[in-house]
């Protein structure tokens, strides 16, 4: 829980500073509402470490990445509807996600996550599957 704590502070910049610069105003409120997951599942983290220990910190641990899995998959449902046309963000949601949920890849709740992701990168696809093709076949 420690790593995920500071290994998403470059993720959780990264869409902060997306939704103040003033080129990327349309990216705005789905910029806000992703640093907004970020930020509820990095508190979750936080609060599990403070209030949790011994064996009762594993059983909350992979309620805590199932949380975060599902906060993945919120974002990335929510940029394929609004904005999935933006190549950063595209990059982010189909790479840089399941890089970094690959660390609890030990899990049951990491194959779901991963099946589901591999699903919502073929629906992002469907209408220009040759054109998705390469990011299809990185995904897999």
């Amino acid at each position: 829980i420690k790593a995920y704590v500071f290994g998403v502070i470059p993720v959780l910049a990264t869409f902060s500073v997306l939704a103040v610069l003033p080129q990327c105003a349309h990216l705005r409120t789905c910029s806000l509402i992703t640093v907004a997951t970020i930020f509820a599942n990095t508190s979750l983290s936080c609060w599990i470490l403070r209030c949790t220990e011994g064996a009762a910190l594993k059983r909350c641990a992979v309620w805590n990445d199932i949380a975060h899995h599902i906060g993945r998959t919120l974002c990335h449902l929510l940029w394929i509807n609004f904005h999935s046309e933006d190549t950063f963000t595209r990059v982010m949601m189909l790479f840089v996600a399941p890089l970094d949920a690959a660390r609890m890849s030990g899990r049951v709740s990491f194959k779901l996550y991963i099946s589901s992701h591999v699903l919502l990168t073929v629906y992002r696809f469907s209408n220009d599957l040759l054109g998705g093709a390469p990011y299809i076949v990185a995904v897999f």
